[in-house]
């Protein structure tokens, strides 16, 4: 089950759907497994004792799920939290700084949220000078590379950059 699917299923639960509730509990199954199966690897047989605490806290946590976020930080994040609770209850030394790295494409939601702001932001510039700017300026291309993968002038791609770049502070400038 695809994140699209387990935030459709968290919406309608959060509306009392007991079907989509069951649902929504089986498909994080998987989720949270395939999680601590990466991270736990010298205490495998506590995988699932990890994954009904989780379920838990879903359940009892539910109310605090921004439906108009996405599902997967949120639940990556209860994944993380009952890990570090688990090493603290034992009194071991945890790294936390590798837990961080070790999760940091999954719970790391201000990031997340920066990336669809700017793409949502992006699709206020044209095409060319939102290909233009994500090339150069996010996937870190030199204007050169760009040009040339584009068909277009070292020029063009510049002013097409610029453009975007000041067209996009003037809208959210306005909306400000």
């Amino acid at each position: 089950m695809n994140e699209t699917e387990l935030a459709n299923l968290m919406r309608l639960a959060r509306t009392g759907d007991r079907r989509a509730y069951e649902e929504l509990l089986r498909g994080l199954v998987p989720v949270f497994k395939s999680y601590y199966l990466r991270r736990v690897r010298d205490y495998l047989v506590e995988v699932d004792d990890f994954i009904q605490e989780c379920l838990l806290a879903v359940h009892q946590r539910q109310i605090t799920y921004d439906v108009t976020r996405p599902l997967l930080p949120w639940v990556y994040a209860i994944a993380r939290h009952k890990l570090i609770d688990r090493f603290r209850a034992r009194k071991e030394v945890l790294n936390l700084s590798d837990i961080d790295a070790a999760v940091s494409g999954y719970d790391s939601e201000p990031a997340l949220s920066a990336k669809l702001d700017v793409e949502t932001l992006l699709d206020h510039a044209s095409p060319k000078q939102k290909t233009a700017i994500i090339a150069t300026k996010i996937r870190g291309e030199s204007i050169a590379e760009h040009a040339v993968a584009a068909g277009v002038s070292e020029s063009d791609v510049k002013v097409s950059v610029h453009r975007g770049l000041k067209a996009l502070s003037s809208f959210v400038r306005r909306k400000a």
